[in-house]
C-alpha cells in the first residue's frame, strides 16, 4: 500500500511539473514581447486574406510616413514609457486614438483606413505596451492596455482641454483594449468608441484558439498559463471581459466584425454589443476575415462612423 501511494505521488508530481513547464512555455509564447512564433503564425495566417490589399496597405503606410506628425510619450500606471505618433488631420477639432492589435502596429492595422480617418480628425497612433517603441515585457490582452488607453485620453485632456472631442478606435486586441477602457472612469473628453473584431476576454480568446488547435479545451493548461500571468505579468486571464465592461460603459459605441473571421469569432463582438446599454451601432460585414470589415463593407462602416460622431457631438452629449 505504501509503495502504491509513493508511486501515485510520483506520478502526480510528474504531471504537475509537466503542466507547469507547458504553462510556462505557452505563457511565453502568448504574452512575451518578442513572440516570434506567434508573429509568424499571424503573418502566415493573414497572408491570403490581406494579399489583395497589399497596394492599399502600402499606400496607407506611405501616407502615415509623409503626414505631418510628432512623436509623443507618456508614462503608464506601472512606470512604462509609452510611445505614440500624433498626426495632424484635416479636422483639428477632433482626435481619434488608434489602438492596434496583438503583435501588430498602427501603421499596419490602420493603413487602409488612415486617409478617411485623417479627414475626420487628428490621429494619435499609439504603440501598445510591449509593442514598437513602447516599453513592457508582457502583453496582457487588453487588461493593462485599457488603463494605458485611459492614460492617453488624460494626456489629451491636459493638452487640448475637455471640450476637444476624443474617440477610441481599436482593432482586434486594440478593440478589446478600448472596450475594457470603457468600463473605467474615463475623462470627460472621451465621447465615443469604435471597436473592430474584438474578443470578449483573454481567457476566452486563448480558449477559443486552443480549441481550434487541439480540438479540445485544455482547462488545466489554461489554469497553468493563468498562474504565470499572475506571477510574472500581474494580470489574470479571467480578470476582465468586454460584456462586463459594457455594464459600466456610458459612451456610444460602434461595434464591427466580419462574419468570416477565422481568428476571433464574431459572436464575441455580438456578446459585447448585446450587453451594451448605451447608444450603439453594429456592422457585421458578411464573410469578412479578421480586420477586413472596413474594406468589405466600407459604405455601411463609413456611415456608422459618421453617425457615431454626429450623435456624440450633439450639444447635449
Amino acid at each position: 500500500m505504501e509503495t502504491f501511494l509513493v508511486l501515485l505521488f510520483a506520478v502526480l508530481l510528474f504531471f504537475v511539473i509537466i503542466l507547469l513547464v507547458l504553462g510556462g512555455i505557452f505563457f511565453k509564447i502568448a504574452c512575451a514581447r518578442n513572440g516570434k512564433l506567434v508573429s509568424k503564425i499571424i503573418s502566415e495566417g493573414s497572408a491570403n486574406s490581406l494579399s489583395p490589399y497589399k497596394e492599399q496597405i502600402e499606400k496607407g503606410r506611405q501616407k502615415i510616413e509623409n503626414c505631418k506628425k510628432q512623436e509623443v510619450s507618456i508614462q503608464s500606471f506601472d512606470g512604462l514609457d509609452l510611445h505614440a505618433l500624433y498626426l495632424s488631420g484635416e479636422n483639428p477639432e477632433r482626435t481619434i486614438i488608434c489602438v492596434h492589435g496583438y503583435h501588430s502596429d498602427p501603421s499596419h492595422d490602420f493603413s487602409i483606413a488612415v486617409e478617411p480617418l485623417l479627414k475626420h480628425g487628428n490621429l494619435l497612433m499609439i504603440d501598445q505596451r510591449a509593442h514598437g517603441k513602447s516599453e513592457g515585457k508582457f502583453i496582457t490582452f487588453g487588461v493593462h492596455e485599457a488603463k494605458d488607453c485611459k492614460a492617453w485620453a488624460e494626456w489629451l485632456l491636459e493638452a487640448l482641454g475637455e471640450d476637444h472631442p476624443v474617440y477610441f478606435d481599436g482593432v482586434s486586441m486594440g478593440g478589446t483594449s478600448v472596450l475594457l477602457a470603457s468600463g473605467l472612469d474615463l475623462p470627460r473628453n472621451v465621447r465615443g468608441i469604435i471597436a473592430d473584431c474584438s474578443f470578449t476576454s483573454p481567457y476566452e480568446i486563448i480558449e477559443s484558439l486552443a480549441q481550434k488547435t487541439f480540438n479540445r479545451t485544455p482547462r488545466l493548461l489554461l489554469s497553468s498559463i493563468d498562474l504565470y500571468c499572475k506571477i510574472f505579468a500581474s494580470f489574470s486571464l479571467k480578470e476582465a471581459s468586454t460584456p462586463a465592461a459594457m455594464l459600466k460603459n456610458t459612451r456610444p459605441i460602434l461595434f464591427a466584425h466580419g462574419t468570416g473571421d477565422s481568428l476571433v469569432p464574431y459572436k464575441m463582438t455580438q456578446a459585447a454589443y448585446d450587453a451594451c446599454n448605451c447608444e450603439k451601432y453594429l456592422v457585421l460585414a458578411k464573410d469578412a476575415e479578421h480586420g477586413l470589415s472596413y474594406v468589405i463593407d466600407n459604405a455601411r462602416y463609413s456611415e456608422a462612423i459618421q453617425n457615431l460622431f454626429a450623435f456624440c457631438e450633439k450639444a447635449d452629449i
